[in-house]
């Protein structure tokens, strides 16, 4: 890997860690499985093909969303698993290895928040009205 793809390894891997902490901060079950999802942008289908079967082989679902005007594309690869430290870098670093080494540009993952009581917390609206408590 040169220079430049291990500082931005590095920065993601960074970013993920502030991620961690701030999840934990909310009251996440990082060793709950949920849906987790990186993305990566691509300048050629050639560089998706070969990001898509690589993913695929281990062990993540893809799904690939070109843009309009033949710009490139943008691969969401994505499966079940914890985000605790070490699953969450693991995926990190492999998904990243493979997206930069087929060429396209990592942009990072996200994942929902599971609280303790498996439940999603109001967001900001419902809680200034008081609907806490509310379905959707």
């Amino acid at each position: 890997m040169d220079a430049d793809k291990a500082a931005e390894l590095k920065e993601q891997l960074k970013r993920m860690r502030r991620s961690l902490a701030s999840r934990l901060d909310q009251g996440d079950q990082l060793e709950v499985p949920r849906e987790v999802e990186h993305f990566v942008l691509f300048g050629s289908r050639e560089a998706v093909a070969e990001a898509t079967a690589r993913l695929r082989h281990a062990g993540w679902d893809v799904e690939v969303t070109e843009d309009g005007g033949g710009r490139g594309s943008t691969m969401r690869a994505y499966r079940e698993e914890a985000v605790d430290a070490g699953t969450a870098e693991h995926s990190v670093r492999t998904v990243f290895a493979i997206a930069t080494e087929a060429g396209g540009s990592y942009d990072g993952y996200g994942a929902r928040i599971v609280f303790a009581d498996n439940g999603e917390r109001p967001g900001f609206l419902r809680r200034i009205l008081g609907q806490e408590g509310e379905g959707r």
